[in-house]
């Protein structure tokens, strides 16, 4: 609400500053046909200098040029004019000292390097254009006007030059503006002060100097708009212009306030332009803005020493206040450090929640980097069960889906896959685990499939399927050079489709999927355009099937953004995570070719010592053992796939490579030394323990809240070989464990499981659900540790329990403060499930109740759903309420046969019960059965409570 005046004032920001022509001196460049911005002259190509007017040009444009940008903020910037090499104004102005404002620039992305001259004297700072994606760039200076004139030079650095806008504003003293803070942006109170301003200029405006003070507090305030907007939907809709857009917006506008030293404004102006210029580089990896930033908190830091957020902003680490409480003795270190961890990470989502979320699950970083949070959120939903948490994932996963910004699963707008998966991509596949049969986010993943069906992918020359442009939306491709190439990172838009043909074998998932695979296989194995043999490619072109699609190499396909290069290795394994998921689905080799080519090839010493030639195979083996351009430090991308492939393969191959190049639990399966994972740990918590706010209120892109070595926690809870969202072979989840349980799966296969939990609260009960044992009957033995090395010194239960489904839940004791070791072995195999399985399904969204024709009657209406890949026969749905006095109304009805989504198109059927209910609240429980095998009957029934009477639905 504090700044719903400025979108008042916003469009008379240079009217109020310069309706005295006597003091100062604005001239709008352009073309006749655009009336120049209020209060300004207009500067046509044509007006050459003439001493009556006293102004013109000197030398003159070869063109004016119309943007007609209205989304800019001022006037001046709908058009301007443009020379090949130079410019040269004159204006005659009384002497004195002036603060002279440049606006440079051009349409589009026409790039300008500009010099600036005032009286022939060259000015320090040049002048570039386009301002990342700004088509304008401002530069304020003072200058001095002698002999009552003044000419300004613009001169090309090997570019075009073009203007906008020349200003000239006297110099003159600035009113104070009390504020209750140093740096703080304290808008509230200089609104106060502009309001107050105001009305003294609508009584009297004859007072320049506050009429261009104000003008400057407004172009303060607007950049601290432009900043605290952020990248929520309703900022950029209201001002037509992203967040990053935005960004550059703000910096301009400071830039300016910050050239007069003496304007009261000038240490917060420069405070938020070096935090603007901070997350700008934080975003972009630009030195040219880091350095900008560090220049900038440099000197306030020599002012303000104290300032904590100064310190973190240099680099330094400031102690979080956040405590944990002292551990029982005899807690074991891993469990320590897994509780601190898990207790900060829960702080910093808490914190997004609770203060950041909105009712549409946004962030504030716009919708396509929130759900990059997600991707280290899994953990502390299932392994924590933490209930803020989850309601945080759903919601944004909903949020999304509800955004207007997806059609049939997947962006509106043609952009690079990268981008364009990213909003479904990072959201739903968790799902499956989240809501475990819940049939809404299967028929999502369903739908968005068929995009990779109908529109993504074709058959090319050769007889394979691949993606027709990298640049893609829902409903159409750029299949246009250079944008009609298949990418490794094409894979990106496919996970949603994975993870379906994980639930459910759906035949046809499994078909599209397998073709893709079977095609970049293939070209793995051509030697073509210098790609060695064996080696995945960075890119081939639907048209012709040429590896590296139009480039000259392979490995460089000069595409968009150079994360599509070969060498960034992290972007390229998305192809082979879904490749070696496609084996984990399908058993067939094939799918573990490229990853297995990969690790013979970095387990051989190296080709060439020396630098190799870029694209030969000794080249791609140097990257590959470097772990390529794109890794983090300390971490080779390669290491999480090969866990990925030791996972579903159970081939202990990779296991050399994983000691040598996985991350932390990954390496601690196979040596089960708990240091590893305590060193891990420490490291995590060398970063979480310091510097919250740069993860939480001072963030500006949520793509860049990150958590480094976030899959530790995914493999101690889960068993996970990564984060938990590139495929699901999680060995366990849990319920009700909260933040007091720490946890350590050891490992596990279809036939075992092995954790350990130390419980640092009181006895409680948990559900240990298990993910990956087969069908069969199993012993559970769960006892103490006293000597913290997991072998049971003290047996508490032996049990059995069968397992028929994928999923088996299984409830726990977990006595308190002390070291729990659980040991689950396989006694009797059962014969797997057969592969054509329905499953029905139905959820609380699906009921719906109203009033009936008839008095006290009422029409339970449900939607009933197979989401399996066979047609579910003689499907019997029955409604049971209890009613006072533990009576119970049941009814019954026959669904002769709901057919299974195939072909990628959900299968519903409606039902309905006519029942007569007395007044009062009642639970309507509706549930499904057939006679054949289902995946799970975990989704086989649901129910809400009703109140008759009010007819309202709770």
């Amino acid at each position: 609400m504090r700044y719903t005046f400025l979108y008042l004032i916003i469009g008379a920001l240079l009217l109020c500053a310069c309706n005295d022509r006597r003091s100062n001196y604005l001239f709008d460049m352009g073309s006749a046909g655009h009336n120049a911005a209020p209060g300004y002259t207009r500067i046509t190509p044509q007006l050459h200098y003439d001493p009556a007017t006293g102004y013109g040009w000197l030398q003159a444009p070869a063109r004016a040029f119309d943007s007609a940008n209205h989304k800019l903020y001022s006037p001046i910037f709908q058009s301007g004019v443009w020379a090949k090499d130079s410019l040269v104004f004159q204006a005659n102005l009384p002497d004195g000292d002036y603060f002279m404002i440049i606006s440079g620039g051009s349409i589009d992305s026409v790039l300008m390097n500009m010099t600036v001259a005032v009286d022939h004297k060259l000015l320090p700072d040049t002048l570039s254009t386009p301002f990342y994606r700004l088509p304008y760039r401002t530069l304020r200076t003072k200058i001095t006007v002698q002999n009552a004139k003044v000419i300004v030079s613009i001169t090309g650095l090997g570019t075009p030059v073009g203007i906008y806008a020349l200003e000239f504003y006297p110099c003159t003293h600035n009113q104070s503006i009390n504020t209750t803070t140093p740096l703080e942006e304290d808008t509230a109170a200089i609104s106060s002060w502009l309001r107050h301003t105001t009305q003294q200029l609508e009584k009297d405006s004859s007072n320049i100097a506050l009429r261009n003070q104000a003008a400057m507090v407004r172009k303060y305030l607007l950049a601290c708009y432009y900043f605290d907007g952020g990248g929520w939907s309703q900022t950029v809709k209201q001002t037509g212009l992203s967040l990053i857009y935005r960004m550059f917006a703000a910096a301009d506008l400071l830039e300016q306030v910050i050239a007069d030293p003496d304007d009261p404004l000038y240490d917060r102006a420069r405070y938020l332009l070096a935090r603007t210029y901070y997350w700008l580089d934080q975003e972009d990896d630009n030195s040219w803005q880091q350095s900008r930033a560090r220049q900038l908190f440099t000197q306030l830091q020599s002012k303000y020493q104290d300032n904590d957020l100064l310190k973190m902003y240099l680099g330094q680490q400031v102690a979080d206040t956040f405590t944990m409480a002292a551990p029982p003795p005899n807690a074991p270190a891993w469990a320590v450090s897994q509780r601190e961890v898990m207790a900060r990470l829960l702080r910093l989502i808490h914190w997004w929640i609770t203060v950041k979320q909105a009712p549409n699950g946004e962030l504030g970083g716009k919708y396509g980097d929130d759900v990059e949070m997600l991707r280290w959120w899994l953990p502390a939903v299932l392994g924590v069960d933490d209930s803020l948490a989850r309601t945080g994932y759903i919601r944004l996963a909903d949020g999304v889906w509800n955004s207007g910004q997806l059609e049939r699963g997947f962006s509106k707008r043609i952009d690079d896959v990268e981008h364009a998966a990213e909003l479904f991509r990072d959201t739903h596949p968790g799902m499956l685990l989240l809501e475990y049969g819940n049939p809404e986010y299967i028929e999502r993943c369903l739908t968005s499939m068929q995009n990779f069906r109908d529109v993504w992918t074709g058959i090319t020359i050769l007889g394979h399927r691949h993606f027709r442009s990298y640049y893609l939306s829902a409903t159409a491709v750029s299949a246009y050079a250079p944008y009609d190439v298949d990418v490794a990172m094409n894979a990106r838009a496919l996970l949603p489709g994975l993870w379906a043909a994980w639930y459910n074998r759906n035949p046809e998932l499994l078909r599209l999927l397998g073709e893709l695979g079977q095609a970049w296989v293939a070209d793995a194995n051509r030697a073509a355009n210098g790609k060695p043999a064996g080696v995945i490619p960075s890119a081939v072109a639907f048209d012709g099937d040429r590896i590296g699609g139009h480039a000259a190499q392979w490995y460089d396909p000069e595409l968009t953004y150079t994360y599509y290069n070969w060498d960034h290795l992290g972007h390229v394994n998305e192809l082979q995570y879904l490749l070696t998921g496609l084996y984990g689905l399908t058993q067939k080799t094939l799918f573990l070719q490229t990853v297995s080519f990969n690790a013979a090839l970095m387990s051989k010493p190296l080709l060439q010592k020396d630098v190799a030639t870029p694209g030969s195979l000794p080249w791609v083996q140097q990257q590959l053992q470097s772990g390529g351009s794109d890794h983090a430090a300390g971490v080779n991308p390669m290491g999480k796939l090969f866990a990925m492939a030791k996972n579903l393969s159970n081939n202990s191959n990779y296991d050399t490579l994983i000691g040598k190049y996985g991350a932390a639990y990954n390496r601690y399966t196979l040596c089960h030394n708990k240091q590893v994972l305590e060193k891990a740990l420490q490291q995590m918590l060398n970063g979480l323990r310091y510097n919250f706010p740069l993860n939480t209120s001072e963030a500006k892109f949520t793509d860049r809240v990150y958590i480094p070595d976030n899959t530790l926690l995914a493999g101690m809870y889960l068993g996970h070989f990564g984060a938990g969202y590139e495929y699901p072979s999680l060995l366990v989840s849990w319920k009700n464990t909260g933040k007091d349980a720490a946890i350590l799966v050891h490992g596990g296969d279809h036939h075992s499981l092995q954790a350990a939990v130390y419980n640092f609260g009181q006895s409680r009960n948990v559900q240990m659900r298990t993910w990956q044992l087969d069908p069969g009957v199993y012993q559970i033995r769960t006892g103490l540790s006293k000597n913290g090395n997991d072998n049971i010194q003290e047996v508490l239960t032996t049990d059995t329990f069968t397992v028929t489904e994928r999923v088996k839940d299984v409830t726990l004791t977990l006595p308190g403060k002390q070291l729990l070791v659980i040991a689950v072995k396989q006694l009797q195999a059962y014969p797997h499930n057969a592969q054509q399985l329905a499953d029905l399904a139905l959820a609380e969204k699906d009921i719906s109740i109203h009033g009936g024709a008839q008095p006290h009657t009422y029409v339970v209406q449900a939607v009933i759903h197979n989401i399996g890949n066979t047609t579910a026969e003689n499907v019997k749905v029955y409604v049971d309420v209890m009613l006072p006095g533990d009576h119970a109304l049941k009814d019954s009805v026959i669904i002769p046969q709901l057919e299974a989504p195939n072909d990628l198109q959900p299968r519903i059927k409606k039902i309905e019960f006519t029942l007569k209910l007395p007044a009062g609240r009642h639970f309507v429980k509706l549930s499904t059965a057939c006679r054949q095998p289902e995946i799970t009957q975990l989704n086989n029934a649901a129910g809400v409570y009703f109140r008759a009477g009010n007819n309202t639905k709770e």
